[in-house]
């Protein structure tokens, strides 16, 4: 097992705020943040497929979305996962939201100067 750094979980959790608030409303970012985020390396593989989904169907619907997410996961070999945790209820506001996309960007500059995590003993 590995342990994982307290700022990675704190990291994780920014993830499924940003992607909850995305799957409530993919317009709620502009052209120029999705540009941004899009450069973010998520920590959680299945945080990124939801993420490359919701990129790729941003222009839809909310339930085109919602489709479009289960239909990716399943071709990215994730066809059991329950979207409810990215369909509850807490999306960010909008200003929430720019200000979870610049805390991932900052993380996600601070990773690369992280050192790897420890395996923990078991």
């Amino acid at each position: 097992m590995i342990d994982r750094p307290q700022s990675d979980r704190e990291d994780s959790a920014l993830e499924l705020a940003l992607l909850r608030a995305l799957c409530a409303d993919p317009a709620a970012l502009s052209a120029k943040a999705w540009q941004d985020i899009s450069a973010y390396r998520f920590s959680d593989p299945l945080h990124q497929v939801v993420f490359d989904a919701l990129r790729r169907a941003k222009e839809a619907s909310p339930t085109a979305v919602h489709a479009a997410l289960l239909a990716e996961l399943t071709r990215q070999g994730f066809p059991d996962v329950e979207l409810d945790s990215f369909l509850s209820d807490g999306a960010a506001m909008p200003n929430d939201l720019m200000d979870t996309v610049r805390r991932l960007l900052r993380a996600n500059e601070s990773m690369e100067t992280r050192p790897a995590a420890k395996p923990s003993k078991p």
